[in-house]
């Protein structure tokens, strides 16, 4: 059984919000986690741009609403019900395969002045490996715990209604299954850290679409990969 993106539950807001609610939320939500305002808030970031570019109409608001009535059954409820009721549970030593989503999706406004084809600069946060831990979130001989919030599953499954029930990596975990004792301070845990870049680019001739830029995304947990940035331009209304 696929599940759906929670888009609605990333922007606070109930499966039948209308596309006014989803630009109030988008503008709250980005202001309050702006990387100039939460550096270390990065994730949360993205996630809040993603949910906006996936109902930032009316159409792709009823289409993914669509999608997800669709998706309702008997088997996704069973499947709901026999989780909330008995939820498994992984040992700690046995966690879930850490989930990472290395694109960085953003949004860039073409500035007063410029035309197509110009050179403007853009500022965007990035994961990056933390120096300290290097990526383990702790010292190497830290003690792994099962975690809370998912029983060491990696994700929760969410119910918001009768209709509409999804599958979300846990926010505590980030889809580890564990949380770790005595964790980095730097990186609380995380293993990465946000920080800011700055970068020249030239402003596409046709900004219909996103652009994606190779090995200007987040860093992977092992360091070894990094992902696009994807920028979506935009002209000031």
């Amino acid at each position: 059984m696929k599940f759906m993106r929670d888009y609605f539950g990333d922007l606070g807001l109930e499966p039948d919000a209308s596309l006014d609610e989803v630009r109030k939320a988008y503008k709250k939500l980005a202001r309050l986690f702006h990387p100039d305002v939460a550096p270390n808030r990065a994730e949360e970031f993205a996630k809040v741009q993603e949910a906006y570019e996936q109902l930032r109409s009316q159409t792709r608001i009823e289409k993914i609403r669509g999608t997800l009535k669709r998706g309702k059954g008997n088997s996704l409820l069973n499947s709901y019900l026999k989780f909330k009721n008995n939820p498994p549970i992984s040992a700690p030593h046995e966690p879930a395969t850490r989930i990472e989503k290395l694109d960085q999706r953003i949004m860039a406004v073409i500035e007063s002045g410029k035309k197509l084809g110009d050179q403007q600069e853009v500022t965007w946060s990035v994961e990056e490996l933390c120096a300290k831990c290097r990526g383990k979130g702790g010292s190497p001989g830290a003690k792994k715990l099962q975690c809370g919030p998912c029983r060491g599953l990696g994700y929760q499954l969410i119910q918001r209604g009768a209709s509409f029930r999804w599958k979300k990596t846990c926010e505590t975990c980030h889809g580890l299954g564990y949380e770790i004792k005595d964790s980095c301070l730097e990186c609380q845990g995380y293993g990465k850290v946000a920080t800011l870049q700055k970068k020249s680019f030239q402003i596409p001739k046709d900004i219909s679409n996103p652009v994606g830029y190779q090995e200007l995304g987040h860093f992977s947990f092992d360091g070894k990969s990094r992902g696009q940035l994807w920028i979506q331009w935009t002209k000031k209304i």
